[in-house]
């Protein structure tokens, strides 16, 4: 009797998504990939069923001086701890 959630994990590192995920569905994809990611959900809403809970954990860095970081290598990091946070759960209707 199986009274756990089933897991699908998505992850840009398909490498290090296969050795965490041992119990999970492990799905390569990346949030800043808007027709990507659709399709991995759509796969995943078809072979798993529709998802009850959503953790976004997704995370982008840049890293030195504010006033130096030329804007074009800061939005993808704006991107993912954002906009992208909110883009991820859209594509994911409930029903």
């Amino acid at each position: 009797m199986n009274c756990g959630y089933t897991v699908a994990m998505l992850a840009r590192n398909e490498e290090r998504l296969a050795a965490t995920c041992e119990q999970a569905h492990a799905f390569p994809s990346d949030v800043l990939d808007t027709a990507k990611l659709n399709g991995t959900v759509a796969y995943i809403r078809t072979h798993l069923g529709v998802p009850s809970i959503v953790i976004y954990n997704a995370v982008g860095g840049t890293f030195g001086e504010f006033m130096e970081i030329e804007p074009e290598t800061l939005d993808p990091s704006f991107q993912v701890n954002t906009w992208r946070c909110y883009i991820c759960p859209a594509s994911l209707p409930m029903t």
